[in-house]
């Protein structure tokens, strides 16, 4: 996994096929300093968690969507950080 941040590549991020998704998603989150319960991320509009490459029917060119969650309960906006 590549992760790109608007227009700029940050890092290269190598995860088997069948590791699970979650120890990279917090990675992001801590590295961004984020609480991960407000990111959502998303395979193919799929939002995503626990799951592996595998499972999820990953390919190498596929695109991990990230959004940010902001407002309140009753007015949620979702604004997307980056694509990995």
């Amino acid at each position: 996994m590549t992760e790109v941040y608007g227009a700029a590549q940050f890092d290269e991020m190598n995860l088997g096929e069948d590791q699970p998704l979650l120890p990279i998603l917090q990675s992001y989150a801590n590295r961004y300093n984020m609480n991960i319960d407000k990111l959502r991320f998303l395979v193919d509009g799929e939002r995503i968690g626990s799951q592996s490459p595998k499972s999820l029917g990953m390919e190498s060119e596929d695109v991990l969507d990230v959004f940010f969650e902001q407002g309140t309960q009753d007015s949620v906006q979702y604004h997307r950080l980056c694509r990995m």
